[in-house]
């Protein structure tokens, strides 16, 4: 399949271009993950439990029963399941809390969603997936990955060229513009913090435009073809206005 993306530069200023498209490892979707911390209870830990926090950066409620939210180590093939249930509003956060590695830190704010899983503070790999079935292989795509982020400098596994900066038992890391930002580029979408867990009752975020950052800049494109996800990344448009036409 080939897409032709016609970008258009006022005043007169009209360039084309034609490419191929490619499959992507995880398509962005309007519910993704905005933060991970593992460190929860260790020596210098912020908080007391390890957490997951994700965005619905969508203009809509998004209902997330029958979810989970997975996590493997950086190298492992052994998914551990948390299931997720309720209802995302637009704009809004859910955290899920996980173990504890110790008593030091503060506790965190009342957890949409509990799990038992004990994360790495330092590499490991995260999933949004929409069913319950428990992820197979260490690092391959499938169609129930609605976001992933791998962290840390051992993951193997993660969106775009490489995994998030290593986290800390002091720090978490924090997806950008308060989770609107999402070029599947996990080095890129992330940043190290100081953990800031938010939940359904924390203020809502409404992004200016779901999903693309920068347009002048850099324009991501990502479709649905066949129920099949393909991802289209075009960098450096100096764009104002595009059209896109799929060619099947």
């Amino acid at each position: 399949m080939k897409i032709r993306l016609l970008i258009i530069s006022p005043p007169i200023l009209v360039t084309l271009f034609v490419f191929q498209v490619t499959t992507c490892f995880a398509a962005s979707s309007t519910v993704r993950i905005s933060q991970v911390y593992g460190g929860g209870g260790n020596s210098g830990a912020i908080y007391q439990n390890d957490f997951v926090e994700l965005f619905n950066a969508s203009s809509s409620p998004v209902n997330i029963s029958g979810w989970t939210i997975q996590y493997a180590a950086a190298t492992s093939s052994l998914w551990h399941a948390t299931n997720l249930t309720g209802v995302i509003n637009a704009g809004g956060y859910y955290l899920i809390q996980f173990a504890s590695g110790g008593s030091v830190g503060l506790p965190l704010p009342a957890a949409d969603a509990t799990g038992t899983t004990s994360m790495s503070a330092t590499d490991g790999k995260v999933a949004l997936v929409n069913t319950t079935t428990l992820l197979s292989n260490a690092c391959s795509p499938d169609v129930s990955i609605i976001d992933l982020v791998g962290y840390g400098t051992t993951a193997d596994c993660y969106e775009g060229t490489g995994p998030s900066p290593t986290p800390s038992n002091s720090q978490s890391i924090i997806r950008a513009s308060n989770g609107c930002i999402d070029t599947d580029n996990n080095s890129s979408d992330f940043a190290k913090a100081t953990p800031a867990p938010r939940n359904s009752s924390s203020n809502t975020n409404l992004c200016t435009v779901a999903g693309i950052s920068n347009v002048t800049e850099e324009l991501n494109i990502r479709i649905w073809n066949n129920y099949n996800k393909v991802c289209v990344d075009f960098t450096n448009a100096k764009a104002v206005n595009a059209t896109i036409e799929v060619l099947d």
